[in-house]
């Protein structure tokens, strides 16, 4: 087909690359403006992004991203919008679901040149859906204030102190008897150093008879 000018217009291959486009959608979305080249870098020049690529890419672009195995109903509220993986290799972004009685109704987002909003039952997304998503989360950005010590933060004692909240009434029972047993122990050493020091030199078999029943 001819066009004026004598140019064909067609689509780049970065265009029709739908993980690309959804992972710079999610960018742009968070606020980070990134072209294509820009957000591949130095990464191997490929037809089509990769999996593992897309989480470096994303890495490098301020994002901490986790590739996960698990259901799009299971998704919390708080880990969206997530990127769905598809079976034709393409992708969705998943930004929200509305839970009801009668089965989930998904908000996908199909990002590219003519991005578009779609909404799919539970039944519909299971034809598509591959089986794994992208978790993402932005990072603080280097140099923003308390960025360091959240960073910090959250790779050190945070997620500890999570999981000690969280089985909190194990930790009770177990300090509990923790302090039993060291009491116990503390008794079993005084009443011993008792007899041997008072008890038998004196052979006050008496009082040996009193502590016994006290013990008891």
């Amino acid at each position: 087909m001819n066009h004026p000018g004598g140019a064909r217009f067609e689509a780049s291959p970065a265009d029709t690359d739908s993980l690309l486009q959804t992972l710079l959608w999610v960018c742009s979305r968070n606020g980070v403006k990134k072209s294509a080249a820009s957000f591949l870098g130095d990464l191997p020049s490929t037809d089509r992004l990769s999996v593992e690529h897309g989480i470096r890419a994303m890495q490098a672009a301020g994002f901490a991203v986790k590739l996960a195995k698990r259901e799009p109903s299971s998704l919390p509220d708080e880990l969206l919008p997530a990127v769905l993986l598809n079976r034709d290799h393409t992708a969705y972004v998943l930004l929200n679901i509305t839970r009801t009685s009668s089965g989930n109704r998904f908000e996908l987002y199909e990002a590219g040149p003519a991005g578009r909003t779609l909404f799919l039952t539970d039944a519909e997304l299971a034809q598509r859906y591959g089986g794994f998503c992208f978790v993402i989360k932005q990072l603080p950005k280097p140099g923003a204030a308390g960025a360091e010590e959240e960073v910090v933060a959250e790779q050190g004692s945070k997620w500890l102190w999570k999981v000690v909240w969280r089985y909190r009434r194990y930790y009770y029972d177990s300090i509990l008897a923790a302090v039993l047993i060291n009491v116990l122990s503390t008794l079993a050493g005084l009443f011993a150093i008792h007899v041997y020091d008072r008890v038998i030199p004196l052979k006050a078999t008496r009082r040996c008879g009193r502590l016994s029943r006290v013990s008891r």
